[in-house]
């Protein structure tokens, strides 16, 4: 992470119009520290990256429900998600997205995470929560475009490439679909009709 936080910070000091930081999800494990704290020792490394928002990954669950979300209320910044619910609520466990101004463009990021979970880790470590599909997304996205009146609509994922590029032409009004879950590098972004798509 140290290695992050300098690679950022150049990255910041050649663009001082303004940067968005943007976690892709599965950062609290990892690692044996990682594991023996329950992801704790991630929170002020995270911190100290003064990151814009992240997104849960798949392994978020890993260490059980209450203690990602336990996790997510250290950290000092948001974590969206638009279709993670409180199975016993029913109601949205992290912000459907949150809305960003840089030099004067307003921009809306959208979280969305693998609803794949409870079947791709073990069951009981997603326990109380619910994931729902991409169903979620395309009111949120006109909500962002119609009421909180963005410039620029960016969708963050954790459900892989081979799944973001398809998705991403099934949604109306997505400029930007920031990809993560499966490692890959787009050295260009990938177009889908008026829209990038970056892993």
């Amino acid at each position: 992470l140290s290695r992050v936080a300098t690679a950022l910070k150049q990255l910041e000091a050649d663009r001082p119009h303004g940067m968005l930081k943007v976690d892709g999800g599965d950062t609290f494990q990892g690692s044996g520290p990682g594991a023996w704290t329950e992801g704790e020792v991630m929170v002020g490394p995270l911190n100290a990256l003064h990151l814009d928002l992240a997104i849960p990954g798949n392994w978020s669950v890993v260490y059980g429900a209450k203690q990602f979300v336990k996790l997510s209320k250290q950290v000092n910044y948001p974590i969206v998600a638009a279709n993670i619910f409180d199975e016993a609520s029913g109601k949205r466990t992290f912000d459907a997205y949150i809305v960003k101004e840089i030099n004067g463009i307003k921009i809306g990021l959208l979280g969305f995470t693998d609803p794949d979970v409870p079947t791709r880790q073990p069951p009981f470590m997603s326990e109380g929560l619910t994931f729902r599909a991409t169903e979620v997304l395309q009111p949120q996205i006109d909500k962002l475009r119609n009421e909180e009146n963005v410039d620029v609509v960016v969708l963050v994922s954790h459900i892989g490439l081979h799944k973001a590029v398809p998705l991403t032409g099934k949604l109306r009004g997505v400029d930007i679909h920031l990809s993560a879950d499966t490692h890959e590098r787009t050295y260009e972004p990938i177009e889908v009709g008026d829209s990038w798509v970056v892993e």
